[in-house]
């Protein structure tokens, strides 16, 4: 690869998707090693299956909003109100997947015990990571690549923050972790 393709690649908004990325990835990365080395393997386990579950909600969410909106929003004749359109789905959407996992971690199913302490918790995570995820993606479909590195560099670094703090006092649980 010469040095004048690497040039053009970081030149304008493909820069910002490239780092959004970059930073998205490398915070996942190292969050998965704070937590795993803080909360112990059963712990460890049972928010690995929360982000397990999370990452499901989030690929059937996004494969009836946010892959449409990336599909349309260049044809669409106006723009303005489509987005919006698009906006109250995603909340609607989140309402679902939350009332869905509400009446599932309410059930007293019995192989969900080990949930049983975190329900609000989950439910919390679940609707931020659903809407922050999704403001992501629209801000990449908009080619405001920009926009969509600041959100993952603000709540990235947050999240690191946090978690450094935790474990700089020895003190993370598995509640905390799952709402940071």
């Amino acid at each position: 690869m010469n040095l004048n393709k690497i040039t053009y690649f970081l030149k304008g908004e493909k820069r910002w998707v490239f780092l959004d990325q970059l930073v998205f990835s490398a915070t996942s990365f190292i969050t998965t090693i704070l937590l795993a080395r803080q909360l112990g393997i059963g712990s460890f386990g049972v928010y690995s299956s929360i982000v397990l579950f999370l990452y499901l909600i989030l690929s059937v969410s996004n494969a009836f909003v946010v892959a449409p909106f990336q599909v349309l929003i260049s044809k669409v004749k106006q723009p303005g109100y489509y987005k919006a359109a698009v906006f109250q789905m995603q909340l609607l959407v989140v309402l679902l997947f939350c009332a869905i996992s509400a009446a599932i971690l309410f059930s007293e199913i019995p192989f969900l015990s080990n949930y049983s302490h975190y329900k609000i918790s989950i439910l919390l995570l679940l609707a931020g990571f659903l809407m922050q995820d999704f403001f992501r993606r629209v801000f990449l479909a908009l080619d405001k690549g920009f926009e969509a590195f600041i959100i993952g560099f603000v709540s990235g670094g947050l999240q690191l923050i946090i978690l450094l703090i935790y474990s700089f006092n020895s003190s993370l649980e598995l509640n905390d972790a799952i709402i940071v």
